[in-house]
């Protein structure tokens, strides 16, 4: 009678092994089996392949064809448990005769029986891992196969020789007989695998692509049929991504220990060891040969569990773990850290052992956490750094170092949530001042108190390291810091000692990074800044960059910058820095210099993104006490929003309640300063004087009364006219005129247009017009705008040169959005104003400014001085904006200015004239 098997796609995956047999060799060897069986030729046929293959599920498959076409059918389940039990497999497929109990005897009895029943047609044995068949239950089946050879009885079984190259002599004596037929199952080619997910596919189903499919399971069935388990329980059926669930991980699991015992060891030892695994120390960790670990690594590669040594997924490593029992798991850890720590591994990889130990009995535990949190931190893994620093405090006996592993623990908490600092910095008061901390993380949790405006408590900490250590360079960095960034707080030190301020060019490599970075500072608010301080401050941020803690050295050296006008160069570095806090993920950073970037802008004329910044800033420390970071990110968007307009927005931040411990602050200083902006732009003049005037009395007490600073004269000046007191209000312009920097751009050009406000009218024009190319070339466009503003109004007389250089002033108010000067220049855009023409080539050929330009481009240049569109030009001029752009860029290029904002006044006054 002839069989034949069809192996084809089930409509479900109740045999979804049965189509995962891809050579047609198998199907061909299973139809001969059951063939020869009905014709009479008894078949022993040995079923080999890894685990979750399909072998199990293609004998169901082979016993349901062969009992359907009327054969007897005898299963048997082999198992590691019942190996040692005598005749335990052979008597799950016959009734032994429990009286006898010599093997010779027994053999026969099972060769009877199976003669009398294949008298009533075929026989089909099957038995499913013959592996873990017990010795006596194999003697009797060989027995069987060498009597019935000629009969119409078949013997099926299935067997996989997990991690032992060399099977048990028995078994070996069975599978490798004289003709066994032997077929081999492997995974799916990815061919298959392809074919597999077109099936699924046919009804509109997706799970990824079949290489993805295939890197993920490697052709392994049972993984396979977890991952479509997952994509149907999760609610996936449509993604195009593999999903992984408790069905993969159950597989996995699943998978590895059917390999065996060994098999469980190497998985688990490689889910410990992780990234650090290699072949010799897996071997010592799961206690076996270095062989068997390395074949080990290759049956769970084919298996599709690992990738060499790493597991394929990290479900499958998480899943592994898990299935580790809890008491095994700590041991294994153990382990693993002290065979990681001998052999001289990094100590991050040691650490990441110990982290999981509870207790730790290592002696060498503590050293090795604190070097890994280090090495974490400078890899800007600050989560991890923590992780350390908190097992390494939980296990030191030794106070003191306790204490410091606390320093470090609170700093790196400021770093991740610089809002949540203040109280953990404070714990550490009690220790300080017990004497139970050292004195660089005393002076570092000190700087974090003064940062976080606990300034009682900073005072004492620093008193009793001024007590009791003495001066030294990192107590003079921290005490110039404080006499230049914390003024204030400096002065009420119970045991003054004077900074001592840079005064001339630094010696190049004396001090820390840190204290020259103090000095430097120190002089540019002292007003005894040259040149070489500025390379000083420059290439310190080149080499030290964001360094930790509260101060480091970024935000004294861009103040440094900021404060002697240097802000070009302060805002790109702000940039640099900024790209490498946010490479580092540091919060701290972030903040500190989104309120640098806002104050930057501000002076730049850059309003609106001044108000962005500082509002980014607020953001990160939302419902936030008051420090230094939110003070000058307030002050940013009180100033830019009282420039733009927005005066709700400015009054809105000055109704937040203010601590007094502020003011003893340069953020302090400013706030003053941007309080009273507010109140002379809302019509406050008196409250404004009042504030300038203790803007000039702080600076003053300080002795830092530099314009750069705070130009509370100018505000005062303005506030001085605004109630009639004309002389006193003269007196401070002229006395703020005599101390302007003039290389410093901004604030002499600040200066100019508020002296101008003093001086007589005939007077005004030329200053304002010097103020204007003075703060136009420092690129402080706002006050360049206010100036150009001022002279417009100042030659109002000249209503042709007054309209033109208002026009001016309008569209350079527009770009830097401020609206309420906007609308106090032009409340109605004069869109419809007769356009100016250009004076005649030959009126211009006597001018050595329009003698740099041809005809064309002096009428293009004229017409955009007035401030007219690319459009507009072209539509007066008859040309397409195209010409309009051409002609500008080569004005831009023989006049030496980037932009049509820094078109020269006197261009602007001729074309006037000439109209």
């Amino acid at each position: 009678m002839e069989v034949e098997l069809q192996l084809q796609i089930p409509s479900d995956r109740g045999s979804f092994a049965v189509f995962l047999v891809e050579r047609e060799e198998v199907v061909e060897e299973l139809n001969s089996i059951i063939a020869d069986t009905f014709s009479g030729n008894g078949v022993v046929a040995v079923i080999g392949g890894s685990t979750a293959t399909g072998k199990t599920t293609l004998l169901r498959d082979l016993n349901e064809k062969a009992r359907a076409a009327g054969a007897t059918i005898f299963n048997a389940m082999c198992s590691r448990d019942e190996q040692s039990l005598p005749y335990g497999m052979l008597g799950q497929l016959l009734t032994l005769n429990e009286r006898r109990s010599d093997r010779a005897g027994i053999a026969r009895d099972t060769h009877r029986t199976a003669a009398e029943l294949v008298r009533n047609g075929p026989v089909l044995i099957i038995v499913d891992d013959v592996q873990f068949a017990d010795e006596e239950s194999l003697h009797c089946l060989r027995y069987l196969a060498r009597r019935m050879m000629f009969s119409p009885l078949s013997i099926v079984v299935t067997w996989d020789a997990g991690l032992n190259h060399t099977p048990l002599p028995a078994v070996e004596a069975f599978i490798y007989g004289s003709s066994v037929r032997r077929i081999h199952l492997k995974p799916l080619t990815r061919e298959g695998v392809g074919r597999l997910l077109a099936a699924e596919r046919g009804s509109g189903e997706g799970i990824g692509s079949p290489a993805d499919l295939y890197r993920l399971s490697r052709g392994n069935p049972l993984i396979i049929k977890a991952l479509l388990d997952d994509r149907d329980r999760l609610g996936r059926p449509d993604a195009d991504e593999i999903v992984v669930g408790s069905a993969y991980q159950q597989a996995v699991v699943t998978c590895v220990r059917n390999v065996g015992p060994l098999a469980v060891r190497v998985a688990r030892g490689i889910a410990v060891l992780g990234d650090t695994a290699d072949v010799q120390l897996l071997s010592r960790l799961a206690d076996v040969h270095t062989a068997t670990a390395q074949r080990g690594i290759e049956v769970l590669t084919g298996l599709g569990i690992l990738d060499g040594r790493e597991f394929r997924h990290p479900a499958g490593r998480a899943c592994v773990l898990d299935d580790i029992p809890v008491g095994e798991h700590g041991a294994l850890r153990s382990k693993a850290a002290q065979l990681l720590y001998d052999d001289g591994a990094p100590a991050t990889a040691v650490a990441d052992q110990l982290v999981a130990v509870d207790p730790i009995r290592h002696e060498w535990a503590l050293p090795v956490l604190r070097q890994a949190a280090q090495q974490a931190q400078s890899s800007h893994d600050l989560t991890r750094a923590i992780t350390y620093l908190k097992l390494a405090r939980d296990c030191c006996a030794d106070e003191v170092t306790q204490n410091e592993i606390k320093v470090q623990l609170t700093q790196l908490h400021w770093l991740q949530e610089p809002g949540n600092s203040s109280d953990r910095f404070l714990t550490l008061k009690a220790p300080i001042l017990a004497g139970k901390i050292g004195v660089r993380s005393a002076l570092t949790s000190a700087a974090a108190l003064l940062w976080n405006l606990r300034m009682e408590d900073a005072l004492e900490v620093i008193g009793h390291v001024d007590a009791t250590a003495g001066i030294d360079e990192e107590l003079r960095t921290t005490e110039l810091l404080m006499s230049s960034i914390y003024p204030g707080v400096y002065a009420r030190l119970t045991r003054r000692r004077a900074p001592q301020a840079a005064t001339g060019p630094l010696r190049p490599g004396t001090g820390s990074a840190g204290l020259r970075i103090a000095e430097s500072l120190s002089a540019v608010l002292r007003n005894t800044v040259d040149e070489h301080t500025i390379v000083r401050i420059e290439q310190t941020l080149q080499d030290e960059g964001l360094t930790s803690g509260p101060i480091g050295t970024a935000a004294p050296a861009l103040l440094g910058l900021v404060y002697a006008d240097r802000l070009e160069s302060a805002d790109a570095w702000c940039d640099r820095l900024m790209t490498e806090a946010n490479r580092r993920g540091a919060p701290a950073g972030r903040l500190m210099l989104l309120g640098f970037r806002s104050m930057i802008s501000y002076r730049q004329g850059h309003l609106k993104a001044a108000a962005e910044r500082a509002s980014a800033a607020l953001r990160q420390m939302p419902g936030q006490d008051w420090n230094v970071s939110v003070g000058h990110a307030i002050n940013s968007l009180v100033q830019a929003s009282t420039s733009m307009g927005n005066h709700e927005v400015a009054a809105e931040c000055l109704a937040r309640p203010v601590p007094r411990a502020l003011f003893h602050t340069l953020a302090g200083l400013h706030y003053l300063h941007a309080r009273g902006r507010h109140y002379l732009a809302t019509g406050h003049p008196h409250a404004a004087q009042a504030d300038f005037m203790a803007c000039g009395e702080l600076m003053r007490e300080w002795d830092m009364d530099i314009p750069s600073l705070v130009p509370w004269r100018l505000g005062a000046t303005e506030a001085l006219l605004g109630v009639g007191e004309r002389e006193w209000a003269t007196a401070l312009a002229e006395e703020e005129f005599r101390r302007a920097d003039l290389f410093s751009g901004t604030s002499y050009g600040m200066t100019l247009r508020t002296l101008a406000m003093v001086r007589a009218p005939h007077e005004r024009p030329a200053l304002l017009e010097k103020a204007f190319s003075v703060l136009q070339l420092s690129g402080s466009h706002y006050e360049a705008a206010l100036a150009l503003a001022d002279l417009s109004r100042a030659i109002s007389g000249d209503k042709a040169k007054a309209r033109v250089i208002a026009r001016r002033a309008w569209r350079m108010a527009k770009n830097c959005h401020a609206d309420e000067l906007c609308q106090s220049l032009m409340p109605k855009h004069p869109a419809a104003t007769r356009a100016l023409p250009a004076p005649a080539a030959d009126d211009a050929g006597n001018d050595a400014l329009f003698g740099r330009l041809s005809s064309s481009e002096s009428r293009v240049a004229v017409l955009a001085a007035q401030g007219y569109s690319n459009r507009e030009i072209g539509d007066r001029l008859f040309v397409t904006v195209s010409t309009v752009e051409q002609h500008l860029t080569r004005i831009y290029r023989k006049l030496n200015i980037r932009n049509r904002d820094q078109l020269p006044t006197e261009l602007r006054l001729a074309a006037a004239t000439s109209a």
